[in-house]
């Protein structure tokens, strides 16, 4: 029956198949190519790792950021617009819940192209807890009680605790944000048709977005690229706005300590290395902040009068 039924679709003319003729259809594949190469080209020239896409957490999978979604509408053309928000809100309690759906339209022609939908809320770990260092728990608190985590600071190991948010009612606005840009990444993905790039490993990624515009010898190299001048420029910034030397060996050492990274140098990371610095940059600079105050302040206190 099969063989019966293939003979018969064959011998249907060329134009009657849903893909059309193989003159049409050749024509798509090849402005897919062009296409594909341009998007290659585009990741290489103008995306930054760990500011337009980073990798997920405990993973080697990269994802997708806010900043270089906005990009890739840009180099498609398309413009976000928000289509519907639900929430749903309690305020005895603080939760809140935002449920986003963003649309993708054509500047040009002004049609529809995709739309995303994106969805966070107080209960999400990142909202519903505050983790704070033994010296700023509430008095009276049983620390026993709490969870509590060590990690690896300036000053050697220390604990810190974690505890329910208070006051959750001062995030409603932050979570319906987040709403927002995981609505906008989902419809990115869809209307780009990006998100088979964001499917496979890292490396894999970083080795597609090197090999543009190499020999097909080229292509397989399974060397891992140096992290860009973007990328170093970047991490370097971030660590002079926060009241730290990039040039200080010290403080590059604690940095990548913090961050798990094995190296002594900015100028030995990888791609995928400062990807994940970059991830973890703010909450390590903060912390370093902290620390820093704090052991200001208990030194001011040993100074006899």
């Amino acid at each position: 029956m099969a063989e019966l039924q293939l003979a018969q679709t064959s011998d249907l003319p060329a134009a009657e198949f849903d893909g059309g003729t193989p003159q049409e259809m050749a024509a798509r594949l090849a402005d897919m190519k062009t296409k594909l190469n341009l998007v290659q080209q585009f990741f290489k020239e103008v995306m930054v790792p760990g500011q337009d896409y980073g990798v997920i957490p405990g993973t080697d999978k990269p994802i997708l950021l806010k900043p270089g979604a906005e990009k890739l509408n840009e180099l498609y053309g398309y413009a976000p617009a928000v289509k519907s928000v639900e929430e749903i809100t309690d305020k005895e309690t603080g939760f809140y819940r935002a449920r986003v759906t963003v649309a993708l339209i054509h500047r040009r022609t002004g049609t529809f192209v995709a739309e995303g939908v994106g969805e966070a809320n107080t209960s999400e770990g990142r909202y519903r807890y505050r983790w704070l260092s033994e010296n700023k728990l509430p008095a009276g608190i049983d620390k026993s009680s709490l969870h509590a985590e060590e990690r690896e600071g300036r000053y050697g190991r220390y604990k810190t605790y974690r505890l329910e948010n208070e006051d959750p009612w001062t995030l409603w606005n932050t979570v319906l944000k987040m709403a927002k840009k995981r609505a906008l990444i989902d419809a990115t993905l869809s209307a780009t048709r990006s998100s088979g790039l964001f499917t496979q490993d890292v490396e894999d990624l970083e080795e597609w977005v090197s090999s543009a515009d190499s020999s097909p010898g080229q292509q397989n190299s399974r060397v891992p690229r140096p992290a860009s001048e973007k990328q170093l420029g970047l991490i370097k910034g971030k660590i002079d706005k926060a009241g730290f030397e990039h040039k200080n060996q010290h403080t590059i050492k604690l940095v990548l300590n913090q961050a798990g990274i094995p190296k002594e140098a900015l100028a030995e990371l990888t791609v995928k290395e400062a990807s994940e610095l970059i991830d973890k940059l703010d909450i390590i600079l903060a912390q370093m902040k902290a620390e820093k105050e704090q052991a200001e302040m208990q030194f001011e206190d040993e100074i006899p009068f």
